[in-house]
């Protein structure tokens, strides 16, 4: 659980973009 939430919050803050999709 910890690695999933750990990779989506980095996505979130280095793909800004992917967050607005998502």
């Amino acid at each position: 659980m910890s690695d999933v939430i750990c990779g989506h919050r980095v996505e979130e803050i280095k793909e800004p973009r992917m967050q607005k999709i998502r």
